[in-house]
Formats: C-alpha cells, sequence, structure tokens
C-alpha cells in the first residue's frame, strides 16, 4: 500500500478506536504502522512522533510487536537522519530484544513478521558499531575528513 495511504487509513482506525485512555495492541500496532509510513515518506519528525507514541503504548500493553517495529525504525532514524550513533545502538539493540520476544515472529502476517526476523538475521544492532568504526578509520586517516565532517550541515555526515 502507498504510504500516504496507508496514513490517511490508519488516521481513520485511529479516530474510529475511541478514547486514547483506552487505547491497546491494536492500536499500538496502527501508531507503529503509521510510524513506518512517514518514514518512507521522509517525514522523520512525524516519523518519531507517532513511533514514539507506540513504543509508549507497546510498554504499557506489553506488545513485543510494535515495539520491536517502532524502535526499529526509531533506531534508523537516530542513526541516518539525527546522526545519533549511541542512541540508534540502544534503539536497535531495544528493536532486537523485542523481536525476540514470545510471538513476535508471527505477528502481522503480511510481512511484518518477516521484516522482524530479517533484523534479527542482519544483527540490526551491528549498524551503528559498523558507523562508528568507519567514522574511526576516516578520522584516521585523514584529519581533513574530521574538519570537513564537523562543518558539514548534513547531521548523518557528521564525525563524532
Amino acid at each position: 500500500m502507498e504510504s500516504r495511504t496507508a496514513i490517511d487509513r490508519y488516521d481513520r482506525a485511529l479516530a474510529m478506536a475511541g478514547q486514547e485512555s483506552r487505547w491497546g495492541v491494536r492500536e499500538a500496532r496502527v501508531l507503529a504502522g503509521m510510524g513506518e509510513s512517514y518514514y518512507w515518506l521522509a517525514d522523520y519528525p512525524a516519523a518519531t512522533e507517532a513511533l514514539t507514541r507506540a513504543v509508549a503504548l507497546a510498554e504499557i500493553q506489553p506488545d513485543p510487536f510494535a515495539l520491536a517495529l517502532a524502535t526499529r525504525y526509531l533506531g534508523d532514524i537516530a542513526i541516518n537522519f539525527e546522526g545519533d550513533v549511541d542512541k540508534a545502538e540502544r534503539l536497535l539493540s531495544r528493536s532486537l530484544i523485542a523481536a525476540d520476544g514470545r510471538g513476535c515472529s508471527q505477528a502481522g502476517s503480511r510481512g511484518r513478521g518477516k521484516d522482524l526476523t530479517k533484523l534479527r538475521r542482519s544483527g540490526g544492532a551491528l549498524w551503528p558499531s559498523s558507523t562508528r568504526r568507519i567514522i574511526g578509520l576516516a578520522s584516521a586517516h585523514s584529519p581533513h575528513c574530521r574538519s570537513t565532517a564537523a562543518n558539514c550541515t548534513i547531521p548523518r555526515a557528521r564525525c563524532s
């Protein structure tokens, strides 16, 4: 489904869900899906808001599937948009832990369970350590990289 259409349907689902104080697992998954859709549209502030709400709800309920999905995309946003490798590592590790939660690989029969299985197999939490290693190598081999990256306006290009 196209991301914009998905967001519209997620909005409708939340509108029909009733009072937010009564939301449960279903709404946590809707928010996680909405956040993923915003992510694919590169609307990272909206994605972060929806995903953060999904995490909060998934922690209360608890729902390992919504938690794994939401923290996975929050981790991607942290490393690729915010340029915060440490935050990404925490979030992606948390996603893997949640994905290993009971019944999580069965959740979402239309591919999302497979996405979480792929995340586990790909070592999703290794992305930040690989990024940290690459930044370290670039810094060691070229002091110019560090000064150039420090002045860059693109957050993910900064060496830290």
